[in-house]
């Protein structure tokens, strides 16, 4: 059963499925979360993988499709159903992996959630809306808000997906998105912090149509390297970081 007010539009499509649990790219010894398991299709794709991940965390907050899902997974040890509110669940307190084809109404909820996590985790394989997803990817000359504040990771298009693959079928496509942690960059955010970093992209696209030198002083911009011409959306992620450094420097 779909539930309409929980924004719920499942992934039907075995062969993509696959091809997102595989980016997973599952080794020895994983943690894996799931976000939303509801019906249980990557869910069971997940569990065909049992032999090889240490522990499978499935976090879905409807109490039906849990029990649903602990029916479907009861013969495999390594697997808990976890029935609770993904925003509000604590990490495992290990390095772990994260897997979701969430929905489109808290797309942006669920990913600053993982975002802040003082234990990020090692990658992150996401299903959203296309429009969303894409943001995500951009960069100069389209760059938003979404475009820095993954700042640590790497991120790269999986795949397009059409409605048709979903039951329902959402009004629009979708597409899958593989955040890989970048050591180097994420020690920057570590440094930073993530809520300063994002009051300050915030401050920075608050008006993303409007040059640079009406949002901040010329001397700040020079010291970035930064031309006082440019708009946000002509910003790569390096020169906001640069900027950020020289106005708390």
């Amino acid at each position: 059963m779909k539930k309409k007010s929980l924004g719920q539009n499942f992934l039907i499509n075995t062969t993509i499925i696959q091809k997102l649990v595989d980016s997973l790219d599952i080794k020895d010894e994983d943690y894996l979360v799931e976000i939303g398991g509801g019906a249980g299709a990557i869910t069971k794709e997940l569990l065909m993988h049992n032999n090889k991940f240490k522990q499978l965390d499935v976090i879905e907050i409807d109490r039906e499709y849990s029990k649903e899902l602990t029916k479907i997974s009861s013969k495999v040890e390594n697997c808990r159903i976890i029935c609770d509110d993904f925003l509000i669940t604590n990490y495992p307190p290990v390095e772990y992996k994260v897997i979701g084809a969430i929905p489109y109404y808290i797309s942006s909820p669920i990913i600053h959630k993982i975002l802040e996590s003082k234990l990020r985790p090692s990658k992150v394989i996401l299903c959203v809306q296309k429009e969303f997803g894409e943001k995500m990817i951009q960069n100069a000359p389209k760059a938003s808000y979404w475009s820095h504040i993954t700042l640590g990771y790497k991120i790269s298009k999986i795949m397009d997906i059409k409605a048709e693959n979903f039951d329902p079928a959402p009004e629009v496509d979708s597409i899958a998105v593989v955040m890989e942690l970048d050591e180097k960059t994420n020690l920057d955010l570590v440094n930073i912090g993530f809520f300063r970093w994002s009051k300050f992209l915030h401050h920075v696209y608050r008006n993303p149509r409007k040059m640079l030198n009406k949002v901040f002083e010329k001397n700040f911009l020079i010291d970035a390297g930064i031309s006082s011409s440019l708009r946000p959306q002509n910003l790569t992620t390096e020169n906001v970081l640069g900027l950020y450094q020289v106005l708390n420097s």
